[in-house]
């Protein structure tokens, strides 16, 4: 079996706080949020309890695979410039949405690395 890590949208959310609004105006603004998203992970990985060691190699083979789901919910900073006619809602688009910080990948821990390195 092959493994590989993939998204899935299954269970999602979407809660976010307005950190700032910069330049307003009656058709424009600018705007920093922090969404928290709600998201699943499929994992898939060696089974740390059927692992081989190859010392002639010296290479870590896996008998049996995992495959899991976790959840998980992470708040990231993004950037909005956003058009509008007054308060018409349909009228309101985004015109660049962005990051506001580079950040690393999101970490998504498996069952088996829960409570590491306190087991």
């Amino acid at each position: 079996m092959v493994c590989g890590a993939k998204y899935r949208s299954s269970r999602h959310g979407f809660a976010t706080q307005v950190l700032w609004v910069r330049s307003p105006s009656a058709d424009h603004a600018d705007l920093e949020i922090e969404p928290t998203v709600k998201f699943d992970a499929d994992l898939c990985y060696g089974d740390p309890e059927t692992a081989v060691w190859d010392s002639e190699d010296s290479t870590q083979f896996f008998i049996n695979t995992v495959e899991e789901t976790v959840q998980r919910e992470e708040a990231v900073r993004v950037e909005i410039s956003a058009s509008f006619q007054g308060l018409d809602a349909d009228s309101f688009t985004i015109g660049k949405m962005s990051f506001a910080e580079s950040r690393n990948p999101i970490l998504i821990r498996s069952s088996v690395d829960e409570g590491w390195p306190y087991k």
